[in-house]
């Protein structure tokens, strides 16, 4: 009855016009953006301009549809501004005739060329194994307690996309729950259990259902900028330099994403802050970097990582001027977002930082807190101090090893809570005296 015919897939500021298509017996539709009536349409066109503001946060745009009576017919709804690949992903339980589900199937839509690589999915964080991601057959479990089923896939154009559902087995049988991921930190020796996050997670004073909590991988998202990339790889060639060629071919091994690997590894990525489409592109941030494939940090450590995936020149653009680091920044927070997995954006500064962003650095760290993704700034010389803050020196390798492993320690520290509901992350709040936990971005 209401569709939107304008769906934001990138990343979205300013004016723009939402459309929507809509059927009898519709008379009017109220569009409402973050909970305020931008306005009212009355007939065809079926459209209206909408301000997403000057900055990048995360969005809920709403279509009620109504008749001539100003009865509510039917709504539609849009986040904008979260991970959404042009590739999605659905979860549909396939039930037996006791109505408990024995297998799951993974819908799997694909923009033109844009080609599934590699499929994870796991049961209560345990991944499964399977053959066709149509019939994903579950191992057997408690039908009396609601369980967690999470998908991951990446695609060959080097986006990814993530589902989560929960189940239980009720009255009318099997039925399912779309899930939000929300990362928190734990601090000392405190584990969060279903019971002690009971009650405590809300959004818009509405309490929010706790439906599992998972610890098992994560998401480096990296940006250089260009001196920082020259320091980083003088560091790379420096640690080369002390172990035998025997060993860097055994690292670069391990470190090759397998086909087969569930979610439960810790991968890196870089995204590199040079345009690769013309200044009149410059609003579609999500196609105007170059984004690395995954690659294991397991196979030889973050530092490894971080001094050795670099882009080949003939992946960059002819022209290394005017780099967009905080506009690349927001795009590496949409994919570290983008997994359900614990995740992290670590930015590299070097001495002098040129910056041609279409966003500033107070915008771009505000979107990174409102899609709950941590951000750590390393600095290649002194002179960076001060710019994003809190910036952590790595000009010795003893520096860059120590910062290395924070980050991964900061990862080992942080939990997925799956909230039920589709929820803006940056709404999710706990109290603020609460110990033992908090959300990983504050």
């Amino acid at each position: 009855m209401i569709e939107f015919a304008t769906l934001f897939l990138s990343l979205v500021t300013g004016i723009h016009p939402v459309e929507v298509v809509v059927t009898d017996p519709v008379t009017s539709v109220e569009i409402v953006l973050d909970g305020k009536t931008v306005g009212v349409i009355e007939g065809d066109p079926w459209r209206i301009d909408c301000n997403f503001g000057p900055a990048p946060l995360p969005h809920e745009l709403i279509a009620i549809a109504r008749d001539e009576t100003d009865e509510t017919l039917a709504t539609a709804r849009q986040l904008i501004n979260l991970p959404r690949s042009k590739s999605e992903i659905r979860l549909v339980l396939l039930d037996p005739e006791n109505d408990a589900p024995t297998a799951v199937r993974l819908i799997i839509g694909t923009r033109l060329f844009a080609k599934p690589v590699r499929v994870g999915v796991e049961l209560d964080g345990v991944p499964l194994q399977f053959e066709n991601p149509d019939f994903v057959r579950l191992p057997s479990y408690d039908q009396s307690t609601a369980h967690v089923i999470t998908a991951e896939v990446e695609f060959s154009d080097r986006s990814a996309a993530h589902s989560a559902i929960s189940f239980s087995r009720g009255s009318s049988g099997a039925t399912g729950t779309e899930l939000t991921a929300i990362p928190i930190n734990v601090e000392g020796n405190f584990e969060p259990t279903l019971d002690s996050l009971r009650g405590l997670f809300s959004a818009e004073g509405q309490s929010l259902t706790v439906h599992a909590i998972e610890r098992t991988g994560g998401r480096v998202v990296m940006v250089r900028d260009h001196e920082s990339s020259e320091h980083l790889s003088r560091m790379g060639q420096f640690k080369d330099g002390r172990i035998s060629l025997t060993r860097q071919r055994e690292i670069w091994r391990a470190s090759r994403v397998r086909e087969d690997r569930g979610l439960e590894e810790v991968l890196f990525r870089t995204v590199v802050p040079i345009p690769v489409q013309s200044q009149a592109d410059k609003k579609r941030l999500e196609k105007s970097f170059w984004v690395s494939p995954f690659v294991r940090v397991e196979g030889g450590g973050l530092d490894w990582c971080a001094s050795h995936v670099f882009p080949r020149p003939e992946d960059l653009p002819p022209s290394r001027k005017d780099q967009q680091v905080a506009d690349a920044v927001a795009i590496a927070g949409l994919q570290a977002a983008g997994s359900g997995r614990p995740r992290v954006v670590v930015l590299v500064l070097g001495d002098e930082s040129p910056d041609a962003s279409q966003f500033g650095i107070e915008p771009t760290k505000r979107f990174l807190r409102a899609l709950n993704v941590p951000l750590v700034v390393w600095m290649t010389h002194p002179s960076a101090a001060g710019r994003w803050g809190n910036e952590v020196l790595i000009k010795s390798p003893k520096q860059f090893t120590r910062a290395s492993s924070d980050v991964v320690d900061l990862l080992k520290r942080q939990r997925i809570v799956w909230l039920e509901g589709l929820i803006l992350p940056g709404d999710v709040t706990l109290p603020s005296q609460q110990a033992g936990i908090r959300i990983a971005s504050q």
